[in-house]
């Protein structure tokens, strides 16, 4: 039995038995008892609500308490049919479509209509075109409304519609071979003008002959690839500009330059053919270049250069010193930086008679200025096997045998004694002598990679420059301190050998040293305040790692443990480590510190950080010139983490500078969303940075994701200083909406 409950009062009863309005749902309500158990509904409708409830009485065995519902629910589920054959009702679209089958179950699309006559009268129309008879005799008139198709199609083979981009598209297909694609169009006739000009070039029956006697379409076809008609010239879509590959003899690729124009890259092509004495790729045109040409090896170097009335000579922004360049056959040959102009012109002269081409300005004659010494880029050595080497300023002698590792003889302060040091390794090997002009032995003998000490337990550490004294004691390797002079850390040594009990290890020395050892590292007033700041940090980080981080501080502070210590590698959760921790808070002493017992400067945290690119975001130069002291990759982030790198990160002319000297990448690197570091400064803010980068010749209108360019984000954020200077460099904005206040 069915019981309904009305406990809500309502404002308006229903028509309907067993519904009540629920004034706090607004909602239609019924209430009941199956099995003891009171069961609720709500409906938004009283058709709904007396359906549901006739449903029920249906399942109870009882007749319908609401019998009017009936005939409404069967009228709304009956589905909608038409009158006419192959005519049927789209519910989603609420359209009639036309829809017959043909022989074989083949179906027939007939497009969608919003009248049921029009329908009917599209499917005679299509019996008609199909030689059938209409399957809807009683009318036989044309359909007053033009029929909807599913989707855009063309009446000539060959040719398809794009639905993304509007246009035709041309594909043709070939026996055992894969689709050919002949275009986009805007025109449909156009598009199959070209199915019949692809026909013809593959000796095949023209797909529409009806067109024949037009074959050349008055729209040119567009490509999806942009392709050059010259060959070895090839469009780079990202720098939008054309580019010169071609392969030359041996099978070697060379690579010579971008070019605007599509002409003067063809003409590079044939004079890289005239120079290699190959015949020309494109002889309709020839191999004088309109715009001037600069070697990919001075890619980077061109950005600072300014002309000359000189050839071959051009002034560097940066240096601001003149700089003798010319081209030769196969490279850059470079003559130097000079302060005056006359000289660099009279180096290039030089330069030329030396390579016996013809002097690239005629008009000056005599040799640059002998109290002005031209500054080589680098030294080469005139002998085999030796090599200069800038940093140390030392002649290197190195041997190279066919399947062995190269032998290395030591380096020198003299060129020659590294010269006649190859000619003793030949000797050695049993091989002729490399340099067999020079016979004597070398009067210097060669200055070893490492320092080695000529005393026991004295080691030499490179990354602090001091000597440092290790005894084993009890089995275990003790650190007792480090010293600017050899001898003291060997005296050091005696005396530690008399306190435990064992004879002296460098017996030739007896005495006291001069200087002591220092009982602890920190013993200056700039480093005791830094690791009390690094461990009130610790103390503040709420890791189950941090008293063991403590721990090993203090032991490394006291210098208990040995120089290396692996416990210093210890991270957070986070993957943060001590190390990581000082770089970002800017303690330069503790940083040296922690490097010097074998921390590693190189990992990363959990978000992806380097201690190189905290201490950079965080603008602690003196950090940055500590982790640079024995060299780090500036560039070790990769994708999609490039946004962290530290150069998109620099906030100062300074630190820019010293990521540079340390072979950071500035070129061709981009962010996640395809911005350069010229960008990122300017959207930034930081003036001397943007002044930076612009002479390290990055691009001023590069575009990045949103198509917005540097100066873009410098107006966006108010930056008029930044702008200004972009603006005076030549920048350009291709958004009107930016203007300057």
């Amino acid at each position: 039995m069915v019981i309904c409950l009305c406990v809500i009062v309502t404002q308006s009863a229903s028509k309907y038995e067993e519904l009540s309005l629920n004034k706090k749902q607004k909602r239609l309500q019924t209430e009941f008892y199956i099995a003891d158990k009171k069961q609720k509904s709500y409906f938004h409708n009283e058709i709904d609500a007396a359906n549901k409830l006739n449903k029920f009485d249906d399942k109870m065995g009882k007749s319908p308490e609401n019998c009017e519902i009936c005939e409404i629910s069967r009228q709304h589920n009956k589905k909608k049919t038409s009158q006419y054959k192959g005519v049927f009702w789209d519910k989603n679209k609420k359209k009639w479509y036309v829809l017959i089958r043909l022989k074989e179950w083949n179906k027939k699309y007939g497009g969608t209509f919003k009248h049921e006559i029009d329908a009917g009268k599209r499917v005679n129309q299509l019996c008609k075109e199909f030689g059938i008879s209409p399957q809807n005799p009683a009318i036989d008139a044309m359909p007053n409304q033009k029929h909807t198709t599913k989707q855009k199609t063309s009446q000539y083979k060959g040719v398809c519609w794009n639905k993304e981009k509007r246009k035709w598209y041309v594909h043709i297909s070939l026996k055992g071979d894969k689709q050919r694609y002949g275009g986009v169009f805007e025109d449909e006739l156009d598009a199959a003008k070209r199915v019949n000009h692809l026909c013809e070039e593959f000796e095949i029956p023209l797909k529409n002959p009806e067109i024949i006697e037009n074959r050349i379409s008055n729209q040119q076809y567009q490509n999806k690839k942009k392709t050059s008609q010259y060959k070895e010239v090839y469009w780079h879509k990202q720098i939008r500009k054309w580019y010169v590959s071609m392969y030359l003899p041996g099978g070697t690729r060379k690579y010579d330059g971008t070019f605007k124009n599509e002409v003067d890259a063809g003409k590079m092509v044939n004079h890289i053919c005239k120079e290699w004495g190959l015949p020309l790729k494109n002889p309709e045109i020839g191999d004088i270049l309109n715009q001037q040409h600069v070697n990919m090896k001075i890619q980077k170097f061109k950005k600072h250069l300014r002309k000359s009335q000189y050839k071959g000579v051009y002034y560097h922004t940066q240096s601001r010193n003149w700089c003798a360049i010319i081209y030769l056959r196969r490279k850059i040959k470079y003559g130097g930086i000079f302060k005056d102009e006359v000289d660099a012109a009279k180096r290039v002269n030089q330069l030329c008679e030396e390579f016996k081409i013809p002097s690239l300005n005629p008009g000056i004659t005599a040799m640059p200025n002998p109290n002005q010494q031209c500054q080589r880029k680098e030294k080469t050595s005139q002998y085999t096997g030796v090599s200069h080497r800038r940093k140390t300023d030392k002649w290197y002698a190195r041997f190279h045998l066919k399947g062995h590792p190269p032998k290395y003889g030591g380096q020198f302060d003299d060129e020659i004694n590294a010269a006649r040091r190859v000619n003793q390794l030949c000797l050695e090997k049993g091989i002729p002598p490399q340099n067999p002009s020079l016979s004597a032995m070398p009067s210097q003998p060669p200055t070893q990679k490492h320092k080695i000490s000529q005393y026991k337990n004295v080691t030499w550490n490179k990354k602090s420059g001091k000597w440092c004294v290790q005894l084993q004691v009890k089995g275990q390797t003790k650190y007792f301190g480090t010293f600017n002079v050899e001898v003291d850390a060997a005296k050091t040594v005696n005396r530690l050998c008399e306190e435990f009990g064992i004879t002296p290890h460098n017996p030739s020395i007896v005495e006291i040293p001069i200087q002591q050892a220092p009982k602890t590292l920190l013993n200056s007033d700039d480093i005791q305040p830094e690791f009390k700041g690094l461990i009130k940090i610790l103390d503040e980080k709420n890791d189950p790692t941090i008293p063991t981080i403590k721990e090993n501080l203090v032991s490394a502070i006291n210098n208990e443990e040995q120089t290396i210590m692996t416990e210093i590698n210890l991270r957070t959760q986070n993957g943060e480590s001590a190390l990581s921790i000082a770089a970002k808070y800017g303690f330069a002493n503790a940083v040296e510190l922690l490097i010097s017992k074998g921390a590693n400067k190189e990992h990363f945290t959990n978000e992806h950080h380097t201690p190189l690119s905290l201490a950079v975001s965080q603008d602690h130069l003196k950090v940055i010139q500590a982790l640079f002291k024995d060299w780090i990759s500036p560039n070790s982030h990769i994708k999609p983490y490039l946004h962290l790198s530290p150069i998109f990160n620099v906030k100062s002319r300074e630190i820019a500078q010293l990521l540079i000297d340390n072979d950071a990448v500035t070129h061709e690197i981009y962010n996640n969303k395809n911005q350069s570091p010229l960008t990122v400064a300017c959207q930034n803010g930081y003036l001397d940075v943007v002044d930076f980068f612009l002479d390290d010749g990055l691009d001023i209108n590069h575009l990045d994701n949103d198509n917005k360019t540097p100066l873009c984000y410098a107006l966006a954020n108010k930056h008029h200083d930044v702008a200004n200077l972009l603006i005076s460099k030549g920048a350009k904005s291709f958004f009107h909406q930016y203007q300057m206040i």
